[in-house]
């Protein structure tokens, strides 16, 4: 059995999937299978993948989103350990190889993520927690900022299929966090913070779907808050965090009135908050 399932999703990825595909071949640690999933791509891509002949496992299936890609990958996996890497992104060379010895002196940690390096559009480096090693009881510090980028992720594949049920499917956004946050309730994780991915930065990405992304963290956030771990004043900001930038995707829309409504139901709950006035202001004036 492999030690590792890399797993990449892929929709209409014929232009950086070699890349992706290369970066995980070209791994210091070899102990590993790379499973693409094509979420009903209408481009080349699967010929692209092809290209990589018997290194690369490909499965085609009728397009429903990341999440769905990465179930039907999960299923597919032989390996006790599954990695995620989207399609347009790049693994460090060292990546795997740092995150399994760590796992391999800490046994209880269940999932491993890590710093990441933004390239492309936008060039830089980010420390999503800090640039120190966390591990533990995690939950408290994932629930008031999403550290955790997918591309970065290795996780016990028991945890996924067995103990919290894996990705849910009715997400087409925001479908990573809600997983984080049902692992690291229930687990110890672990955030490394060195930068062992590429996230590349590119119009096509920038421009998603984020008025949904931001409606759906909303929703989790409301759907995992337990005030024996998080408190109400730390509850109400972390709303009013996302209800701002809600509004901010509706305001550059030109959706003026939608803007307005969220930035008010920013400064409800966290009236001390200057950001949300600021913008409550603005959507009067632009």
């Amino acid at each position: 059995m492999v030690k590792v399932s890399v797993i990449i999703p892929a929709y209409n990825a014929e232009k950086y999937i070699g890349e992706a595909i290369n970066s995980v071949l070209s791994q210091m640690y070899t102990d590993f299978e790379v499973i693409v999933i094509d979420d009903g791509s209408t481009d080349e891509t699967q010929a692209r993948v092809k290209e990589f002949g018997e290194l690369v496992s490909y499965y085609y299936k009728q397009n429903n989103g990341p999440a769905s890609a990465r179930n039907f990958g999960v299923k597919k996996a032989k390996g006790e350990f599954i990695a995620f890497l989207d399609a347009d992104d790049l693994w460090e060379p060292e990546k795997l190889e740092k995150q399994l010895n760590f796992l391999n002196r800490h046994p209880e940690i269940v999932l491993v993520c890590s710093a990441i390096y933004s390239f492309g559009t936008r060039s830089k480096t980010y420390y999503l927690l800090s640039t120190k090693t966390h591990q533990g009881n995690l939950f408290r510090s994932l629930f008031l900022k999403s550290f955790i980028h997918t591309s970065s992720v290795i996780i016990k594949k028991k945890a996924i299929i067995e103990d919290v049920g894996g990705f849910k499917e009715e997400y087409r956004w925001g479908e990573d966090y809600d997983l984080w946050l049902r692992i690291a309730k229930r687990f110890p994780i672990a955030y490394l913070g060195e930068p062992l991915v590429r996230i590349r930065s590119h119009e096509q990405n920038i421009s998603k779907a984020k008025i949904s992304l931001r409606q759906n963290a909303i929703k989790i956030i409301k759907e995992y808050y337990d005030p024996r771990y998080i408190s109400k004043s730390d509850y109400h900001k972390r709303l009013s965090e996302l209800t701002i930038y809600l509004g901010r995707n509706y305001l550059k829309k030109g959706a003026k009135q939608e803007a307005r409504a969220h930035f008010k139901d920013a400064v409800k709950l966290d009236p001390f908050r200057p950001r949300a006035w600021r913008y409550l202001f603005k959507s009067w004036v632009v």
